[in-house]
Protein backbone atom coordinates (compact mmCIF):
# COMPACT_ATOMS: atom_id res chain seq x y z
CA UNK A 1 0.00 0.00 0.00
CA UNK A 2 2.84 2.29 0.72
CA UNK A 3 4.04 1.92 -2.54
CA UNK A 4 1.27 2.80 -4.20
CA UNK A 5 0.89 6.00 -2.36
CA UNK A 6 4.93 6.73 -3.05
CA UNK A 7 3.91 5.99 -6.93
CA UNK A 8 1.33 8.60 -7.05
CA UNK A 9 3.28 11.31 -5.06
CA UNK A 10 5.96 10.56 -7.17
CA UNK A 11 4.04 11.01 -10.16
CA UNK A 12 3.25 14.60 -9.30
CA UNK A 13 7.26 15.41 -9.08
CA UNK A 14 8.41 17.69 -12.59
CA UNK A 15 12.35 17.24 -13.31
CA UNK A 16 13.54 20.21 -14.92
CA UNK A 17 15.20 19.61 -18.09
CA UNK A 18 14.60 17.34 -21.39
CA UNK A 19 11.58 14.88 -20.17
CA UNK A 20 11.17 11.86 -22.12
CA UNK A 21 9.18 10.68 -24.26
CA UNK A 22 6.17 8.66 -22.93
CA UNK A 23 7.27 5.93 -24.83
CA UNK A 24 10.98 6.07 -23.47
CA UNK A 25 9.30 5.60 -20.06
CA UNK A 26 6.96 2.96 -20.48
CA UNK A 27 9.81 1.09 -22.03
CA UNK A 28 11.88 1.32 -19.01
CA UNK A 29 9.17 0.24 -16.57
CA UNK A 30 8.16 -2.69 -18.83
CA UNK A 31 11.22 -3.88 -19.18
CA UNK A 32 12.03 -3.53 -14.92
CA UNK A 33 8.73 -5.35 -14.55
CA UNK A 34 9.77 -8.85 -17.26
CA UNK A 35 12.96 -8.81 -15.18
CA UNK A 36 11.16 -8.71 -11.82
CA UNK A 37 8.72 -11.35 -13.12
CA UNK A 38 11.71 -13.34 -15.13
CA UNK A 39 13.42 -13.80 -11.69
CA UNK A 40 10.26 -14.53 -9.75
CA UNK A 41 9.17 -17.41 -12.04
CA UNK A 42 11.78 -18.94 -12.64
CA UNK A 43 12.22 -19.61 -8.73
CA UNK A 44 8.59 -20.17 -8.72
CA UNK A 45 8.64 -22.95 -11.59
CA UNK A 46 11.95 -24.61 -10.03
CA UNK A 47 10.21 -25.31 -7.00
CA UNK A 48 7.69 -26.71 -8.97
CA UNK A 49 9.60 -28.73 -10.50
CA UNK A 50 11.27 -30.25 -7.96
CA UNK A 51 8.49 -30.39 -5.37
CA UNK A 52 7.67 -34.15 -5.20
CA UNK A 53 3.85 -34.98 -3.98
CA UNK A 54 4.65 -37.36 -0.63
CA UNK A 55 0.89 -37.33 0.13
CA UNK A 56 0.84 -39.59 -2.69
CA UNK A 57 3.12 -42.11 -1.27
CA UNK A 58 0.93 -42.40 2.19
CA UNK A 59 -1.11 -45.74 2.30
CA UNK A 60 -4.82 -45.19 2.86
CA UNK A 61 -6.28 -47.49 5.68
CA UNK A 62 -8.32 -50.03 4.11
Amino acid sequence: MIGLYAIFRLAAVRESGNEPGEGVVLQEMLMATKQSVRALSSVAGLRMATEFPFFLLRRKPD
